[in-house]
């Protein structure tokens, strides 16, 4: 993203905080032998924060290591070396103003630090950080729904899963992530791809209002009347430009949804490549409906994830390339837009164990080339 000259200078410093090495130190700091993340850490306790932890706290160690969602503790460890990072101690704020305190304190002793709304991101530095601060936010949770604007106010704390369920009373949904264990703040700060992204475009391009902390602990409200170049620039911005700590969403109509996941054997991953070959050039045009695809050769198989957004009673025309092909298992039918984003977390499909796990995708052309080039089961050992 190519940003605007005022905002780069605008906003520079708190971009320079966050990626700030855990080896810096004001010259006070090396003289007194003290980094500068355990003074920052020190100055959050004595102000009588409740939820500072520090590595002998017995709450430290799970919040380092492992996720939240919905308020239970679920073994789904932080992505890759997110987990294996140890801050001087973590931060859990539960208002912009307690936010505001601790970036102050960040800010005042030139501590490094990292933010973590869900911890889904693996980038190093993202989510957790060696010998800084963490500031984890998952204390910020509200959740209140607007029946005559239809618009949502989100902490950014919260998951994706406990929108869904919160907003199914109302009969509507937001353009939220395709799992419910992930954090709001990272999916809509990193612009955000969902289900029904085909429809109603990113996350972020349904973002109304963010409250942002800045880097002075000044905060402030940004939207399209308001700040509206820093509205701008939090549309897939990430975190440089401040702390959010609250969003105002867009909601759509939502009742029930058709999909599912249907498991096909690795063997047929030539022919799941020409089923989404025939999907995208017969079937893409069909706005209510999205696929997502993990060829899991290793394991023997390739899941197909299918959803078609319209409370609809048997598989739509979209999907017919799918529905074509044998496959091992299904669990294609009507259910909730919850049910449906919940799915990967029972079975054999969470990972409920703790281990660390990395994935990643690519690109590809829509072509029979690429069908004929496809991903084929890899060799026994």
């Amino acid at each position: 993203m190519f940003l605007k000259s005022s905002l780069t200078t605008s906003f520079l410093f708190l971009s320079s905080q966050v990626f700030q090495s855990a080896d810096s130190r004001k010259p006070e700091h090396i003289f007194l032998g003290i980094s500068a993340a355990k003074i920052a850490c020190f100055d959050i306790r004595t102000t009588g924060s409740e939820y500072n932890h520090l590595p002998r706290d017995p709450e430290f160690e799970y919040l380092r290591t492992i996720n939240f969602y919905q308020g239970q503790k679920l073994m789904i460890a932080l992505s890759d070396h997110s987990a294996w990072a140890t801050p001087e101690c973590i931060v859990s704020p539960r208002s912009a103003a307690e936010v505001s305190s601790v970036l102050q304190a960040i800010t005042a002793a030139d501590a490094p630090f990292a933010v973590r709304s869900g911890g889904h991101s693996p980038n190093p530095g993202w989510s957790n950080i060696e010998g800084g601060v963490l500031v984890e936010l998952s204390r910020i949770n509200e959740i209140t729904y607007d029946p005559v604007s239809t618009n949502v106010v989100v902490g950014t704390g919260n998951r994706w899963g406990a929108v869904y369920a919160a907003l199914e009373a109302y009969g509507r949904t937001a353009v939220g992530a395709r799992l419910s264990p992930v954090g709001v703040g990272g999916f809509l700060l990193g612009g955000g791809l969902s289900h029904v992204s085909n429809e109603y475009g990113f996350g972020c391009d349904n973002v109304v209002e963010y409250e942002v902390v800045l880097a002075n602990g000044t905060i402030v409200n940004a939207s399209t009347n308001s700040h509206s170049e820093l509205y701008w620039a939090l549309k897939g911005g990430t975190n440089n430009f401040g702390i959010i700590t609250r969003f105002t969403l867009k909601t759509i109509p939502m009742s029930k949804i058709w999909g599912g996941v249907i498991t096909y054997k690795a063997t047929q991953a030539p022919a799941v490549m020409d089923a989404i070959h025939s999907y995208h050039a017969g079937h893409i045009s069909d706005l209510k409906s999205a696929i997502s695809v993990q060829f899991i050769l290793g394991a023997g198989v390739v899941l197909v994830t299918l959803m078609y957004a319209e409370n609809i009673s048997s598989s739509p025309v979209a999907f017919a390339p799918f529905d074509a092909l044998p496959h091992v298992a299904s669990t294609m039918g009507s259910k909730s837009f919850t049910e449906f984003h919940d799915e990967w977390l029972v079975g054999g499909n969470a990972n409920r164990y703790g281990f660390r796990e990395s994935r990643g995708g690519t690109w590809i052309r829509a072509c029979t080339k690429t069908s004929s080039q496809s991903p084929q089961t890899p060799p026994k050992k």
